[in-house]
């Protein structure tokens, strides 16, 4: 099964590129950051020098080319949807069964009577759109909630099984540079279980929208969305009917493919030579989904769109499958095609009043790759000043001025306050590589079940009470597996301004679950000399026990088998805090959520402290890019006082299906 049939591989000409650097750099200024002035005026070593565009894209196809242009804001060339939030599902209309026909004329009217995504205003024209991503999503009803949570479960279950079989072959098979499948392996043990949405039906799968993206075929089978592991077309057949298409995946696989987004040439499935240069070798026949196609185009049922790109950095099978709504077969045809054998090609058109494409937001990390600079509304390429691995520049299309954060002294690193000494360091180890998940490092052997908590791609591959890393005075090198969080942030980030939350976080790339985001840093203050501050926005309680407070991944979820024991109890309180008002990085930027998708675990490595552990946080499930990071602030209602002994409110606007409407 290593190798799949239409659709399974993506367009080998992709070219996703990772950000370039170095990046210019700008500073706080008093007033309002001038972007252009800055960089003009800026030494030539803080001078941009990413590359230039050259008006041409080797990722679109060339019939969609467009001519040359003058330069423009990425954003306003070509931007990412503006759909709905992935936390908000469609309502169910499964019942009663409906026949092919009277599936095609009910969707045909919710698509017209479904409202379109509008610009919200904003300074101008050109940066209307790029705050509203992700903004005040409409939440549709408990039972899009519901449809919704179900689809979240399934995948959150999925990548925990699949990490879990991901490090037991690191284990057993040290060196191997990929794992044998373990997706493949994932995916079956789910299936046999019956985790899975088994939706046999054409039309839109309730709890999905157009625009989730995925990593793997097999969450595409487990979801509902596409019924078949291998084949590139799957089918429906209705009772007393002839069998239809329901979803096919577009990934460029076949040489007489074409596409341009809203319409779609699609080839026929059968006869390609997959295990050679992939071009046609024999004639296509009127049989199984070709068949089912053609039978759409005669019917006018809607065909869900599945496409596929490859060569994606930010993802771990570096694929990305974008779901991009519902097509109509307009026509087919039988002729021959570039390598002289017979095909059929599928005129496909989308239909009217969806969302906008799920892939245009991997087009646009690659041009974001390539000219950072020209990012809408951008008021600074870096405000780390070259502190972080990756640039983490700072975006404002709300405020006319393109007000900028204020000002604060920017830290990878917690500081420790007056008064306060730094603990000791921990017994180095004395392993040359600690990449064995069974291994004799003392380091690794502190984690609960004495295992390494890291997979060889960096991922967590469950929450713990406490992770233990290798520290600089390990003999070990600094590409340990054991260092993750150490390597400071890995992806492209994007501070932004929200129309209602102030500032916000999200990300230029996909992040997968498991994978570390960001520190929360500050200056160290103890917990006694914290209740004197007057700004309490920014302190983080070092409550430990909300370090084991696990929001994916739970070790109960994954089977027997795979799992080694259960995280142990770990005590109350908090002896100090972190402050990020003054001293802070990224993560003081991040909102709260009802609904996260990023989770706190505590990091040990430079001591072992139990009452000052580092604050990391981890993806609690796969993270496509503009989508806003989000953890839960760990506040109970009613829980906070004024000076008066008063109870104190605070509204919540994360707009979560599931918002308690108060955060505290």
């Amino acid at each position: 099964m290593e190798e799949f049939e239409h659709g399974s591989w993506g367009n080998e000409d992709d070219d996703v590129e990772e950000v370039p650097g170095p990046l210019a750099m700008v500073v706080f200024h008093e007033g309002v950051v001038d972007v252009d002035k800055e960089v003009t005026a800026a030494p030539e070593r803080m001078r941009d020098t990413s590359p230039k565009q050259n008006g041409k894209w080797t990722s679109e196809p060339i019939w969609s080319r467009r001519s040359r242009r003058k330069r423009k804001p990425i954003a306003v060339r070509d931007h990412p949807p503006q759909g709905r939030r992935p936390g908000c599902g469609r309502k169910s209309n499964r019942q009663p069964k409906l026949d092919a026909n009277e599936k095609v004329k009910k969707q045909k009217g919710a698509a017209t009577s479904k409202l379109k995504s509008e610009h919200v205003a904003g300074p101008s024209s050109s940066m209307a759109f790029v705050h509203q991503i992700d903004e005040d999503p409409v939440v549709e009803g408990a039972e899009d909630g519901e449809d919704r949570k179900r689809i979240k479960e399934i995948l959150r279950k999925y990548h925990a099984i699949r990490r879990s079989l991901q490090q037991q072959a690191e284990a057993t098979k040290p060196g191997c540079p990929k794992l044998r499948r373990s997706d493949l392996k994932a995916g079956k043990i789910m299936r046999d279980n019956m985790e899975h949405f088994d939706f046999n039906e054409i039309g839109d799968v309730p709890g999905l929208n157009v625009g989730d993206c995925f990593f793997y075929r097999f969450e595409l089978l487990l979801v509902g969305l596409h019924r078949e592991v291998q084949a590139g077309i799957a089918c429906y057949r209705p009772k007393n009917g002839d069998s239809v298409a329901s979803s096919v995946i577009a990934s460029g696989g076949y040489e007489d493919d074409q596409d341009n987004g809203e319409f779609l040439v699609y080839t026929g499935q059968g006869g390609n030579n997959y295990y050679g240069d992939r071009r046609q070798a024999k004639d296509q026949t009127a049989t199984r989904g070709n068949l089912g196609l053609q039978n759409s185009c005669r019917q006018k049922t809607p065909v869900r769109v599945i496409r596929g790109h490859s060569n994606v950095p930010s993802s771990p099978s570096g694929k990305v499958y974008s779901y991009d709504g519902l097509y109509e077969v307009e026509k087919f045809t039988k002729e021959q095609g570039n390598s002289g054998f017979m095909v059929f090609k599928f005129f496909m058109r989308r239909l009217p009043s969806q969302p906008e494409l799920g892939s245009n937001v991997v087009k646009f990390m690659g041009r974001l790759a390539k000219v950072p600079s020209q990012r809408t509304g951008l008021v600074m390429l870096d405000i780390s000043l070259q502190q972080e691995p990756v640039p983490v520049c700072v975006v404002n299309t709300v405020d006319a001025d393109q007000q900028h954060p204020e000002p604060f002294q920017y830290t990878t690193k917690v500081c420790y306050g007056e008064a306060l000494i730094k603990p000791s360091a921990p017994k180095p180890c004395s392993c040359t590589k600690c990449h064995d998940v069974f291994g004799g490092c003392h380091c690794v052997a502190k984690n609960l079940g004495g295992k390494l908590a890291y997979n060889h791609d960096g991922n967590l591959v469950r929450a713990l009470p406490i992770v233990y890393e290798c520290g600089n005075h390990c003999n070990c090198s600094q590409n340990c597996y054991n260092r993750v969080t150490q390597k400071g942030v890995q992806h492209r980030l994007e501070i932004f301004k929200t129309v209602n939350k102030g500032w916000g976080v999200r990300s230029w790339d996909f992040i997968s679950a498991g994978s570390f985001v960001c520190e929360y840093t500050g200056e160290l203050l103890d917990a006694n000399a914290a209740n004197d501050l007057d700004n309490d926005e920014y302190l983080f309680n070092l409550d430990f026990k909300k370090g084991n407070e696990a929001r994916w991944g739970h070790v109960s979820d994954v089977p027997d088998s795979i799992a080694s024991g259960i995280p142990g109890a770990v005590p109350d309180g908090a002896d100090y805090v972190i402050d990020a008002s003054k001293h802070g990085n990224v993560a003081r930027f991040i909102n709260h959520s009802c609904d996260p998708n990023l989770f706190v675990q505590c990091v040990l490595y430079d001591h072992h402290d139990l009452r000052i552990p580092h604050v990391m946080l981890f993806a609690s499930s796969n993270i496509a890019p503009f989508h806003e990071l989000t953890y839960d602030y760990g506040y109970t209602l009613n829980s906070v006082y004024d000076a008066n002994g008063n109870v104190k409110t605070k509204a919540c606007h994360c707009g979560a299906a599931i918002c308690s409407r108060r955060m505290y």
